[in-house]
């Protein structure tokens, strides 16, 4: 009785989407598309709270659990690298995230270290994990997800869209399907393409590269066929 009832409700359209129903309308997924700068810190906002979080997903594409659950010993400045041991992840499998060679994500960790020593030497104790509230592990950021998201004119939005904006950069910068999936712990590409949402711009830009190319093949001289009175005119000449 209550599985059909469910059935009902999702058949009629009734009900709130959610990251755990893959099957929302691919209208909604690419209204999922979110950009990093629109949910930095906002004033006021430091690494006691829970605003760094944020960037960190957006930018290595990991869940948000996963994420809050990062501690300072999975961190590796020396060689750059973020990790997560396996059992830790959903898919049970370990991962690393090559942090040095993109700069935003090794500002923000360094910045979010030193902020923590600060907090660290403040409150006389230490602070394990990377993202945290005033020192204490981050059970949930709900509510500072919505303040942040109305914000940046982003209302209604989902902690998940961060993973799928992640999925969507890597995309775009050309990153190949094996390699990106390995970064953002995603473990069958059914479920990768399903994040890799193709935005209008995304087509526009896509358009327009055939746009040029076709450009450059009017701009190209024309091919004249050698006959025999092309011969004989050169010849002549």
């Amino acid at each position: 009785m209550l599985v059909a009832r469910v059935h009902a409700r999702r058949t009629s359209g009734q009900g709130k989407p959610s990251a755990l129903h893959p099957e929302r309308a691919r209208g909604q997924r690419a209204q999922g598309l979110l950009r990093a700068r629109r949910l930095r810190r906002r004033r006021g906002e430091a690494a006691a709270d829970s605003a760094a979080v944020r960037p960190f997903s957006n930018l290595t594409g990991w869940r948000a659990g996963e994420a809050r659950g990062l501690t300072w010993a999975d961190v590796n400045f020396e060689a750059g690298v973020v990790r997560l041991e396996p059992g830790t992840t959903k898919n049970r499998e370990g991962r690393e995230f090559p942090f040095a060679v993109l700069q935003p994500l090794a500002d923000l960790l360094k910045q979010q270290r030193d902020e923590t020593q600060e907090l660290e030497k403040k409150k006389g104790q230490i602070i394990a994990h990377v993202f945290h509230r005033n020192g204490k592990p981050i059970k949930s950021y709900v509510r500072s997800w919505k303040a942040a998201c109305k914000a940046a004119g982003h209302e209604g939005r989902l902690v998940h869209d961060l993973r799928r904006s992640a999925v969507r950069n890597l995309e775009r910068a050309g990153v190949s399907r094996s390699v990106a999936m390995k970064l953002t712990g995603h473990k069958t590409e059914a479920v990768y393409r399903r994040y890799a949402i193709t935005s209008a711009a995304d087509l526009s830009e896509g358009v327009a590269k055939l746009a040029v190319l076709h450009g450059a093949a009017q701009g190209s001289p024309s091919v004249v066929p050698i006959t025999k009175a092309t011969i004989r005119a050169q010849s002549v000449g």
